[in-house]
């Protein structure tokens, strides 16, 4: 090939691997994604039936943003506070790039999201892990040992996702405050994109404005069901949000999702169902889940529930699952674990008949117990 020596000083990105979301190319119900698969509200839909023409040839050139306006309203933030972008990925790209360059230390989650290790190697930052701790049926930030690491190692960024994925637990107000104390010349990127399926809340205009080191960033994907339209926002100080500003799109978000987001924030009563439903069904399938002794499902306060399996190979149970119409998650360690996202109380009730009735037939273990309803 002419000009070869060109490509050279692209070769430290050749050993990388870009992240990819699992393929799904199957009937089986997508319990694997965690999406909301009851769906965004009607009002939603509703959005898509009064786009015309203009909403698709001309550019949002308005002197303000109606979904910020929303957000602002909604959650009573400032407007100055809030910025809009393709979804929490690209957010969380956005503050990484512009925050630390190669060599710069990253701290995140383990067990985490594998997009934070993608995007911090693709900078060449330096990847340090803080343990996500395991006891007995939950799991927990030990936030000590986190600033320990901190101490050390002296982040750039440091990131806190809350509820935790895959384990469900979530961050206290005052551990998080501990945190962002500890660590001032780090940016500590606190990721809600799990952010309404419980009722404790952080409080985060206390937050922005009196700490300049945190940032809250959400999305529109998984309480609202919007996954597709690629939509979300961050609240961080005034003057991170003008910095931010400067690597966001030249031009705003689609328009149509951002009525369709606005469509969802102005349906509190829909999601409070369908939240209700999600919190009894995980509840339920948590509590019934731990009659069996070959398995731990750990406390959470998200959209899915993670399970420990014990002397029992997970990926062949996650495959046994998948042939009974159920694709699910697989984490194989030491110990294999499974992540499951709720859905309505039928639907749970038929996953756990369908992992118990492998464990019988692996086991020869005896369900004793008869399944409930909520």
């Amino acid at each position: 090939m002419k000009n070869q020596s060109f490509f050279d000083k692209y070769q430290k990105y050749n050993h990388l691997v870009p992240y990819k979301a699992p393929t799904t190319s199957t009937n089986s119900l997508r319990l694997h994604l965690n999406e909301n698969l009851f769906g965004p509200s009607k009002k939603c839909l509703e959005i898509l039936k009064d786009i015309g023409k203009n909403d698709l040839s001309q550019y949002d050139l308005k002197e303000y943003d109606e979904l910020v306006r929303e957000i602002s309203d909604k959650f009573e933030f400032h407007e100055d506070n809030i910025f809009i972008h393709n979804g929490s990925c690209e957010i969380i790209r956005t503050i990484f790039t512009m925050n630390a360059t190669e060599q710069d230390c990253i701290m995140l989650p383990s067990p985490g999201w594998g997009y934070y290790q993608s995007i911090a190697k693709c900078i060449g930052a330096n990847i340090r892990y803080y343990n996500i701790e395991e006891e007995k049926e939950t799991y927990v930030f030990n936030i000590r040992e986190i600033i320990d690491m901190a101490k050390k190692f002296n982040p750039k960024i440091l990131v806190v996702t809350t509820p935790n994925m895959p384990t469900g637990n979530i961050i206290s107000y005052s551990c998080l405050e501990t945190l962002i104390n500890a660590c001032k010349d780090t940016l500590i990127l606190v990721d809600e994109a799990y952010w309404g399926f419980s009722e404790e809340l952080l409080p985060i205009n206390y937050f922005v404005e009196n700490y300049s080191n945190v940032v809250f960033v959400r999305t529109f994907s998984k309480l609202y069901g919007l996954a597709n339209e690629r939509i979300g926002y961050c609240v961080c100080n005034r003057e991170l949000n003008k910095i931010f500003s400067l690597s966001l799109p030249l031009f705003r978000v689609s328009s149509i999702s951002r009525k369709m987001a606005k469509a969802a924030l102005e349906d509190s009563e829909y999601y409070d169902e369908i939240r209700n439903e999600i919190i009894k069904a995980r509840e339920y399938f948590i509590r019934t889940i731990n009659k069996n002794p070959y398995l731990i499902a750990f406390q959470s306060q998200s959209n899915f529930v993670y399970i420990k399996v014990k002397n029992i190979d997970g990926e062949k149970l996650k495959d046994y699952l998948n042939s009974q119409g159920y694709l699910v998650r697989s984490y194989n360690g030491l110990q294999n674990y499974l992540r499951i996202t709720i859905y309505n109380f039928e639907v749970m009730n038929d996953v756990i008949r369908s992992i118990f009735d492998y464990i019988d037939n692996t086991k020869k273990y005896s369900t004793c117990f008869q399944l409930n309803s909520i």
